[in-house]
């Protein structure tokens, strides 16, 4: 199965294991959760997913006191490749800036598009949709990555302090199938 996620708003780094950076990046990896799952949420009215209902109740989990619907999910035996393509407001071939270094926006943008864990930093926000549908269970679920950079040549869609973080991306996604099994048949691109 392959589709596009997009997100357009700030996108800065998850660098370091300082509880402090993650906590301040808390806000920023929940509106990125916050935009895949109103996606997301569409997806699952559509064929196949939504011929699927029963079993696409899907195993939900109850993480952090939201009800959490991932669609890439290990006991299904699904793995997701991601092709993402970000459009930046920084200068060409500057991959290091005030947002962060590539590779940590990258990590924040993963850890949005994965469900919450019980051991994030930080408090989930109040307006949340109920269920949360998100791409991945874990990022591990990731079994291809590929990554493309190039300038945003348009003004961010909203005012903001940092306007080099601001980003446009495009996530080309395809849901493959680590084991051929009875619950992710016709799911899974060949």
């Amino acid at each position: 199965m392959k589709f596009t996620l997009r997100y357009d708003g700030e996108l800065h780094s998850s660098n370091g294991n300082d509880y402090r950076t993650k906590v301040r990046r808390a806000p920023e990896i929940w509106a990125i959760r916050r935009v895949v799952s109103a996606q997301l949420a569409l997806l699952w009215k559509r064929p196949p997913l939504s011929e699927r209902s029963t079993l696409v109740s899907w195993f939900p989990r109850e993480i952090k006191e939201r009800r959490v619907v991932p669609l890439v999910v290990a006991e299904v035996k699904m793995l997701a490749a991601l092709d993402i393509q970000i459009l930046r407001g920084d200068e060409p071939g500057n991959i290091v800036n005030n947002a962060g270094d590539l590779d940590n926006r990258i990590k924040t943008l993963l850890d949005g598009l994965r469900g919450p864990l019980d051991s994030d930093k930080g408090d989930p926000p109040g307006n949340l949709p109920d269920p949360l549908y998100c791409l991945l269970e874990d990022d591990y679920l990731i079994s291809e990555l590929s990554i493309k950079t190039g300038p945003l040549l348009m003004p961010p869609l909203e005012p903001t302090p940092d306007p080099a973080a601001w980003v446009n991306v495009r996530i080309d996604v395809d849901v493959r199938a680590a084991e051929l099994t009875m619950l992710n048949l016709g799911l899974a691109s060949p």
